[in-house]
């Protein structure tokens, strides 16, 4: 199984009680994560807790800062995206101002975003979820 908190990403083995450290964060998170999402082959490893957001390859081993590179704030969501390869992240603040922010990024390359919605609405978002509908 695998697991995640403030300091790392970890597997433990139900069998033999042992974990094994995946990845230890560059920084700490401020918060227990709250998020946590995996790609399809459970490689690529998205972190989120209210004011934090890490995304991590075990391909590349490469970390970025996800909060910082999409400047958000307050995330609410994160889920993964298994036909289109892309994780969704909500957030209710970007660049200082509560509103709604849904974003989109690549598996292997969260530099590669998009911005889905922009509502500067001042409204604060408390319990939601995010799902992938096609029709």
């Amino acid at each position: 199984m695998i697991f995640c908190k403030s300091t790392e990403i970890f597997r433990f083995n139900l069998k033999s009680h042992k974990w094994k450290t995946i990845h230890r964060f560059k920084t700490k998170l401020r918060n227990q994560p709250m998020y946590y999402c995996l790609s399809l082959d459970q490689k690529t490893h998205c972190v989120a807790s209210l004011n934090d957001s890490v995304w991590f390859s075990e391909h590349t081993n490469e970390e970025v800062d996800l909060d910082q590179l999409f400047n958000v704030n307050i995330i609410k969501s994160i889920i993964f995206d298994e036909e289109d390869k892309e994780f969704y992240l909500l957030a209710n603040k970007k660049k200082g101002l509560i509103g709604f922010y849904l974003m989109k990024f690549k598996e292997d390359d969260p530099y590669e975003f998009n911005d889905l919605t922009m509502w500067k609405h001042r409204l604060d978002i408390d319990s939601c979820n995010l799902f992938i509908l096609r029709g």
